[in-house]
């Protein structure tokens, strides 16, 4: 083979590989481009909105940035960021005297608001038979206490009395007016007329009543008059609750007498102890039966007052 036919041969193989290496890299390039799928483009920051505008014009073709038009995109800005309830007025002095009208000398009550309502209560503490103490006769009593008024002002009537055989041993009743002077206690003033035992009298009453701490409740009087001169007495009892109808009820009252008085068999100073211990059962809030047992000693106690005995009663309320 010649130089010439050399050249030529050589010529012919080196055209034939470089273009098979350009349509093997045109071929690899091509299924590169398939193989691989596309990537999301990444979203604006205007693009991030829920507003139904602002995703109507993320799918808007922007074209250059040249020719993108800002104007409608400050638009929807301003719309997304204003309140979407009504805007209310700002209140005036003719608002506020309208919502606030000067009642002058009208009261609730002349708009049918009554806040200070008259109330009323009966209490029957004590309807009960009590056992004879020193193997005498059984006896009978009574211990009522009734209020009308207001939250302020009360009027109270109070009774209390025992009969024994088919007599009345004691009896007496106090009107009183009551003023409260806190949440939990009342002071009080009136009368007091005991009809027995002995010839009936009427003495001046002054006292306070209510609730101490602890839940215990008070009643403090002072009887000025008669032949006694003046008497204090004094009562307290706690209510003690098993359940919300079985109640225990311990009390405890005493006395002191300024001076003896012959015609009642009551001697001067301290006028000894009644302690009382009661379980009643509350049928309802207003109707309960009772049963218990009372002692009485020490001080003046007459002879005939000493000493304990059962009792049995009925306490009910209206």
């Amino acid at each position: 083979m010649n130089r010439r036919s050399l050249s030529l041969l050589v010529t012919a193989l080196s055209v034939a590989f470089i273009g098979n290496a350009v349509a093997q890299s045109h071929d690899h390039s091509h299924h590169q481009h398939h193989d691989t799928p596309p990537q999301p483009e990444p979203k604006r920051a205007a693009d991030t909105h829920d507003h139904p505008a602002h995703a109507a014009h993320a799918a808007h073709d922007h074209g250059t940035p040249a020719e993108h038009d800002h104007s409608s995109h400050s638009g929807n800005d301003q719309a997304h960021h204003q309140p979407s309830g009504p805007t209310l007025p700002p209140i005036t002095d003719a608002d506020r005297a309208a919502a606030f009208p000067d009642l002058g000398h009208m009261s609730m009550a002349d708009h049918g608001m009554d806040d200070d309502a008259i109330h009323f209560k009966a209490l029957f503490d004590g309807l009960e038979w009590r056992h004879a103490r020193h193997g005498g006769s059984d006896s009978f009593a009574w211990n009522a206490t009734t209020w009308i008024g207001r939250d302020i002002n009360k009027l109270w009537l109070k009774t209390s009395g025992e009969r024994r055989a088919g007599h009345t041993h004691a009896a007496h009743v106090e009107a009183l007016w009551g003023h409260a002077i806190g949440p939990w206690w009342d002071t009080v003033i009136g009368i007091r007329h005991d009809s027995l035992p002995g010839p009936s009298q009427t003495r001046a009453a002054f006292g306070m009543q209510g609730l101490a701490p602890y839940q215990f409740e008070i009643d403090a009087m002072l009887y000025v008059g008669g032949d006694s001169k003046a008497e204090l007495h004094v009562e307290a009892e706690y209510e003690l609750l098993f359940t919300w109808r079985w109640i225990l009820v311990p009390s405890l009252g005493t006395g002191w007498i300024a001076s003896d008085d012959v015609r009642r068999d009551l001697q001067s100073g301290w006028s000894g102890i009644e302690a009382g211990l009661t379980l009643r059962y509350e049928i309802r809030p207003d109707l309960a039966p009772y049963i218990g047992h009372v002692w009485h000693g020490g001080g003046s106690a007459n002879q005939h007052d000493r000493g304990g005995q059962w009792i049995a009663g009925m306490r009910f309320w209206f």
